[in-house]
């Protein structure tokens, strides 16, 4: 379901080669890459429209706690 969190524990797997928005699958069993995709982006309290055609970028980083 979307928004969901999940806790996985892998073994003998390397985390230096996991990301954010890395997909896990079988060996042998990859997830097909899609050439074109729809989505549907809901967007608040933006400072410049977003119309049709528009290309934007995304932004991504890591998560941090205070310790």
């Amino acid at each position: 379901m979307a928004g969901t969190n999940v806790t996985v524990a892998l073994a003998n797997i390397d985390p230096i080669n996991l990301n954010i928005g890395s997909v896990l699958c079988f060996p042998g069993e990859a997830v097909p890459l899609a050439v074109v995709f729809t989505a549907r982006i809901i967007v608040f309290d933006i400072a410049v429209p977003i119309t049709a055609g528009t290309s934007v970028g995304r932004l991504l980083y890591p998560r941090t706690t205070a310790t």
